[in-house]
């Protein structure tokens, strides 16, 4: 436990039929990923002076929830920092996801070697659907 500061990114609005819950969720942790990633082209940090997490759709929200936060005890102002520039952040993670030529993750658009799942339920094509979403929000 770790007292910190952070965003919390709920994906709500979304009509999931049972059927796409789990490609949804595929595409909340890869944009989740993809967040933390691409987070030190918007404010002066490295990648791992944050810390992810995400929730599902399964959780019984309706399209789930990505947690961004300070990985420093008491936070000092990255997730803060990116508050403000939330949707160019969001529409880079569309470019980025869009622009990568691999067939569903790779270490340029969603894998990472910090995923304490091993970068497990994770899709390249389902985050472009979800990061797509969130855009337009």
């Amino acid at each position: 436990e770790m007292a910190t500061i952070g965003l919390e990114i709920v994906i709500d609005h979304v009509n999931l039929d049972t059927r796409d819950i789990e490609p949804w969720t595929e595409g909340v942790h890869a944009v989740e990923h993809l967040l933390v990633g691409l987070a030190p082209s918007f404010v002066q940090c490295e990648t791992r002076d944050l810390g992810s997490t995400y929730v599902g759709a399964e959780s019984g929200r309706t399209g789930g929830t990505i947690y961004v936060f300070d990985d420093i005890p008491g936070g000092i102002g990255f997730s803060e920092a990116l508050l403000s520039s939330a949707s160019e952040w969001f529409e880079r993670v569309v470019e980025q996801l869009s622009a990568c030529t691999c067939d569903d993750g790779c270490p340029s658009c969603v894998l990472s070697p910090w995923c304490p799942s091993g970068n497990d339920r994770l899709s390249r094509g389902h985050g472009i659907v979800v990061a797509s979403h969130m855009a337009r929000l």
